[in-house]
């Protein structure tokens, strides 16, 4: 495209795909002339050289924050551009916001244990249930009797205590857009500017711990591993990008500024739009064997005590013994699965008296194996099914 260094309108969007986005910026890939060009990206303080925003009249437009003097014609590279757009829910009877699925606005399906379609409370006891289970969401003896506690996807009881010179400040409703009806399609993406505090060193801000999916009790948009992106450092919400920014979303929900920016305190605005996730997103590596569990944060509060708003996550392929045989030797059957808990502090209802730290789990069996790579898979499930179910329960 030409560029003269003045603001050069991309592209006209529809006026539903930018509503929420007012104040939308992100550093913007341009390449000096064609494709092939010299990248033009950050400077030496690491702030951008040009910016994507949404201009009045929903214009993708180009704009020039720092750049270096370039030729007539330059190239930019709209990949990972992301607008996460709130409009207006038709027909909805509830006050939940247009950023929530409208899994939030549906009446509560109380027949289900895990995700919809996979286990019921028909089963004749807890361990039933859980045997019968591949997938299990937050499977408590608590949530089996049906003690729900939640209003769409607030939680109503048993609330988790938010302290933010724990957690740093929580994302606002506006920062969040949120959809999917089950984890397996959900997708979170992250926009707008929030506000970030220091803890314990770090510059951190937490999504919403209270904000979970009615059926499986797990938070809407906490990953199940932690995932890193680019953010964008400003001075006021619709201000210039002033550094560039990586981020660091954990199990959990804290969001972590994972490199260096200024000031040292105070409070610290990042600009999140185009960050985009599925909290459910395998890992490139195959499962480990030994079944290590990778914590986070990886510096906690205190060395001595357990403390709220912490996460551990295992993604590995358990090993069982065959115990029909002597020596005991490994199963054939191999089986896939992760599992994630969340700790926090919960209210309890009296202000005398403190939950203590409590940890919510979700697990899942990820892919059902065997030895004999020839073997199919009809044939894998029904002699691994029933083994896989009960190492799940056991995970």
């Amino acid at each position: 495209m030409r560029w003269n260094g003045n603001p050069v309108p991309i592209a006209a969007l529809d006026a539903k795909c930018t509503q929420g986005n007012e104040h939308f910026r992100i550093a913007a890939h341009v390449r000096n002339g064609g494709v092939t060009g010299a990248p033009l990206w950050l400077d030496e303080k690491k702030q951008p050289h040009f910016e994507l925003a949404i201009t009045e009249g929903s214009f993708l437009e180009l704009r020039a924050n720092n750049a270096p003097e370039v030729d007539s014609t330059v190239t930019v590279f709209l990949d990972g551009v992301v607008l996460a757009s709130s409009s207006a829910c038709q027909n909805c009877t509830t006050t939940v916001p247009p950023e929530m699925p409208t899994l939030c606005r549906q009446p509560e399906d109380t027949g289900s244990l895990g995700e919809k379609g996979v286990c019921y409370s028909s089963a004749e006891t807890y361990q039933d249930a859980m045997a019968k289970c591949p997938v299990i969401g937050e499977a408590t003896e608590d949530r089996f009797a049906g003690q729900r506690g939640m209003d769409g996807c607030n939680v109503t009881k048993s609330r988790v205590l938010i302290d933010s010179t724990v957690t740093g400040p929580v994302l606002q409703p506006k920062n969040i857009v949120v959809m999917g009806n089950d984890i397996s399609t959900r997708t979170c993406a992250l926009r707008g500017v929030a506000n970030f505090t220091r803890v314990n060193g770090d510059w951190v801000a937490q999504i919403d711990p209270n904000t979970r999916d009615p059926k499986v009790k797990s938070p809407l948009c906490f990953p199940l591993n932690s995932m890193i992106f680019s953010a964008g450092v400003v001075d006021r919400e619709g201000g210039p990008i002033i550094k560039a920014a990586a981020i660091q979303i954990e199990p959990h929900g804290s969001i972590r500024v994972i490199t260096q920016v200024g000031p040292s305190n105070g409070v610290l605005h990042l600009q999140l739009d185009g960050i985009a996730y599925h909290p459910l997103m395998m890992a490139p590596k195959p499962p480990a064997p030994n079944c290590a569990p990778y914590c986070f944060p990886a510096k906690p509060l205190s060395n001595s005590k357990m403390s709220p708003g912490t996460s551990c996550v295992k993604y590995c392929t358990p090993e069982q013994l065959n115990a029909t045989v002597s020596p005991r030797v490994p199963l054939a059957c191999k089986c896939d699965m992760l599992k994630r808990i969340d700790c926090w502090e919960h209210d309890t209802g009296n202000s005398d008296t403190r939950s203590g730290i409590r940890c919510g789990q979700y697990k899942q069996l990820l892919a059902t194996r065997h030895a004999d790579m020839n073997a199919n898979e009809t044939w894998i499930q029904q002699t691994c099914a029933a083994i896989c179910a009960r190492q799940l329960s056991a995970f």
